[in-house]
């Protein structure tokens, strides 16, 4: 577990599968610590029902949070789930900014240094789909950084699709419907609220590796895939009706080291 002060609260994190959150407050003379916030799951990785052989490990998990030079809340975790016979099992995950919104929610933001391997750019705005899917021309890689803000209709399903096949039969998708985002399989309970019921993704692709931060931080996956290496495409989709893609932004990612 993890346990800090965060702006006027303190948190818990707990390793449970998925991993999970506690917002209270702590007492240091009665070493007591009482639950006066949400609780709530921090990363949808592993899923709400894991079958019982190790198809299940994969995901987030064993985070730890540190205090940096700035004073900002910093948590890496361990990223597993990865093919057997490597010899190892994990990495880590993208550093991630934790905060409070208003109402004591813990967000999770991954930190703006990453705009640092930001390579070329691919800008899309505006782009209303009905009851179709659209690939985006020049925009392709296993090591990407996206941005999508969708405003719903009444399109009945909506989302993306990365590291597609040319024939566009095999992807990653990522598909918002009734109140749930499934992502590649892993379903997330999701409100759309506000007048535009927006849908913000923002997503990192490093090879097997998939970060997803959803709606600014509100809720995150993450996932180890294994897509074919030649399937790299882009497409952004709407069921049964129309959705407006209000902007999309991509950039190739350089490498960290």
């Amino acid at each position: 577990p993890n346990f800090f002060p965060l702006q006027d609260k303190w948190v818990l994190i707990r390793s449970t599968h998925p991993i999970s959150y506690i917002v209270g407050q702590f007492d240091a003379e009665a070493i007591a610590f009482e639950q006066n916030g949400p609780s709530g799951v921090m990363d949808y990785g592993f899923g709400n029902r894991p079958p019982k052989d190790r198809a299940w490990t994969r995901g987030l998990y064993g985070t730890n949070a540190f205090r940096d030079r700035q004073g900002r809340r910093i948590l890496l975790g361990w990223i597993c789930g990865f093919k057997p016979g490597r010899g190892w099992n994990g990495c880590m995950s993208l550093p991630r900014v934790l905060t409070l919104d208003k109402d004591r929610r813990l967000i999770q933001t991954p930190a703006p240094e990453l705009q640092k391997l930001r390579g070329k750019h691919h800008m899309i705005s505006d782009l209303k789909l009905t009851s179709e899917e659209k690939r985006f021309a020049g925009v392709r890689g296993d090591t990407l950084e996206i941005v999508a803000v969708f405003e719903a209709a009444d399109a009945r399903a909506f989302g993306l699709k990365v590291r597609q096949s040319e024939d566009g039969k095999d992807a990653i998708t990522i598909r918002y419907a009734d109140g749930t985002l499934n992502v590649a399989g892993t379903e997330v309970p999701l409100k759309l609220e506000g007048a535009s019921k927006s849908l913000r993704l923002h997503l990192f692709l490093d090879k097997s590796v998939l970060e997803l931060f959803i709606n600014d931080g509100a809720a995150s996956v993450t996932r180890v895939e294994y897509p074919g290496e030649k399937d790299l495409g882009v497409s952004a989709f709407a069921e049964g009706g129309s959705v407006t893609l209000k902007s999309f932004d991509a950039w190739e990612m350089s490498s960290i080291w």
